[in-house]
Order: structure tokens, then C-alpha cells, then sequence
């Protein structure tokens, strides 16, 4: 969302998210938020990801931190298929994802810069 804000309100720089700690997102969410920013500031996104931070955030979303890396490469593999693929499918060990196609695509090809 603030990309999106910041996205509005200015027109060369760009946009950088700090860091989304993937663990925490649904990667599934993350590919549409991703399309999304870079298409609405004309593909000015630059995505940070990280993979821990503090046990207690990981336990109000009912990740086991000790896993919060291999989740991370895993959550990482799918928006990177998404963007990088018209159509694709997962089946991984934290997330399975059926065939899909993904309608907002980055502007950035093949993706922002991660």
C-alpha cells in the first residue's frame, strides 16, 4: 500500500520495500502486490525480501522460525515462477499452487529487481 502511495506521488525515483519477510506472506498474495506496485509506478519497484527476524512475530503467524529458511527459498521460487511464467504451477513442501496464470505482470521484464 505504500507503494502504491508513494507510486502517486512522485514520478522518477524509485520505490524500494525494505524488506518483506517472506515467511510471513502468502507468496500467492506477495506475486499480485508485486505486479501491482511496479505496474502502478511504471515499473519503478525494487523488492527487498528477507528471511527471519524474531521468533515472536514467527509464532503470531504460526511459522517454526527453525523452518523461516527453507520457507523463505520455497516462498521465494513461487512469485519468481509467476513473474517469470505466463503459466505455472508449485508443488512444494510448505506450499502446493495448481496450474495458474497470474494477470498482473510487472512491468520490469522478467521481473523488478529483487
Amino acid at each position: 500500500m505504500m507503494m502504491a502511495h508513494c507510486a502517486g506521488v512522485t514520478n522518477t525515483i524509485r520505490l524500494g520495500t525494505a524488506v518483506c519477510v517472506l515467511p510471513l506472506y502468502q507468496p500467492q498474495c506477495l506475486l499480485s502486490e508485486i505486479g501491482f506496485a511496479d505496474i502502478v509506478s511504471s515499473g519503478r519497484l525494487e523488492l527487498g525480501v528477507g528471511s527471519e527476524y524474531q521468533q515472536f512475530e514467527f509464532e503470531r503467524f504460526g511459522v517454526n522460525v527453525d523452518e523461516a529458511r527453507a520457507v523463505f527459498l520455497e516462498y521465494l521460487d513461487i512469485p519468481l515462477k509467476g513473474l517469470q511464467q505466463k503459466v505455472f504451477e508449485h508443488n512444494g513442501k510448505y506450499e502446493k499452487l495448481p496450474l495458474a496464470a497470474i494477470s498482473l505482470r510487472t512491468i520490469q521484464k522478467p521481473t523488478s529487481p529483487i
